[in-house]
C-alpha cells in the first residue's frame, strides 16, 4: 500500500475506534484498552474465520491478530468516512520525535540520567512489558504532559496495554521516540489529499506541541485546529465537557 493509503488509514482511526470500543464497553464492561482489542479481534475472526482465527492467535497471539483486525476494521470504513477527527497526534515521526526530545530536555538532569541508565539496560522485561522501575519513571516524567487535571488515581497501563504491538510499532529502546517500524512515517504531503471535514484538537499542555498541530492543520485543507484550555494530551480526560462541546458543535456544523 502506498503512502496516500496509509496517510488516509492512519486518519481515520479517531474516527472509527470510538464507536466500537463503546459497544464493547457496554456489552462486557471491559476498560477502553481491553474493549478495543475485543473488538479488533472478533472482526478479524468474522473476516478470516474461526480456523483461521485460532490458528493465528496460536502462531502470533490474540493482540497480534487483533492489530490486523484493527487494520480491516479501519480499511472497510473508508468508503462511508464523512467526518474526521484528530486529536493529540502529528504527521510525521520526526515531529512526534522532536516533541519527546523537548520534553526529555526539559526534565531534571538527575531523571534524565536515571532514564538513560534504564534504557541501557533494556526497558522490557522477559515477558514482553515494560519494567516495572521505567514504567513508573515515564509515568512520573510524562505526567504533567498528559493530564493538567488532579487524577485521583494515576492509571497503571502494565495489564491493558498490549506490548508486542506496541514495541513492533511503536517503542523498542525508548518511551520517549519512535524507533519501531513507524520510525519512518511521514504523512504530510499525503494528507493533502484528504477532502473531508476535519477536526483536529490539542491540549494547551500537550505531549504534542503548537508546532506539530500547525504542520499537521497545514497539511489538510479547510481543517480546524482547536487548542483546548488546561488540557494535556488525555483531553477528554482533563477537560470532558469542553472537548464534547468542541466535538458536538463541529458535528453539527458539517452534518
Amino acid at each position: 500500500m502506498g503512502s496516500r493509503g496509509l496517510g488516509i488509514i492512519a486518519t481515520v482511526i479517531a474516527a472509527v475506534l470510538p464507536a466500537l470500543v463503546g459497544i464493547w464497553q457496554a456489552r462486557l464492561g471491559l476498560s477502553a484498552d481491553q474493549a478495543g482489542f475485543v473488538a479488533a479481534a472478533e472482526l478479524f475472526a468474522q473476516v478470516v474465520g474461526t480456523g483461521a482465527f485460532i490458528w493465528a492467535a496460536r502462531a502470533w497471539s490474540w493482540r497480534a491478530c487483533a492489530a490486523v483486525g484493527l487494520g480491516i476494521m479501519i480499511i472497510g470504513n473508508l468508503a462511508s468516512a464523512a467526518h474526521l477527527v484528530l486529536a493529540g497526534t502529528a504527521s510525521s515521526a520526526e515531529l512526534i520525535n522532536n516533541d519527546f526530545r523537548a520534553i526529555r530536555r526539559a526534565l531534571p538532569a538527575k531523571t534524565r540520567a536515571r532514564i538513560a541508565a534504564l534504557e541501557r539496560r533494556g526497558i522490557y522485561t522477559r515477558a514482553g512489558a515494560y519494567r516495572t522501575s521505567y514504567a513508573r519513571l515515564c509515568r512520573k516524567a510524562l505526567a504533567k504532559y498528559n493530564y493538567v487535571q488532579p487524577q485521583s488515581e494515576m492509571p497503571d497501563e502494565t495489564g491493558t496495554v498490549s506490548w508486542e504491538v506496541l514495541r513492533e510499532m511503536w517503542v523498542r529502546k525508548s518511551d520517549f521516540r519512535i524507533d519501531g517500524n513507524l520510525r519512518d512515517f511521514d504523512l504530510t504531503d499525503s494528507l493533502g489529499t484528504l477532502r473531508l471535514p476535519t477536526l483536529i484538537m490539542i491540549g494547551d499542555r500537550d505531549l504534542v506541541s503548537r508546532r506539530s498541530a500547525g504542520i499537521l492543520h497545514a497539511a489538510i485543507p479547510g481543517s480546524q485546529l482547536v487548542i483546548m484550555r488546561d488540557a494535556g494530551h488525555m483531553m477528554f480526560v482533563d477537560q470532558r465537557a469542553q472537548f464534547l462541546h468542541i466535538l458536538g458543535g463541529f458535528l453539527l456544523r458539517h452534518s
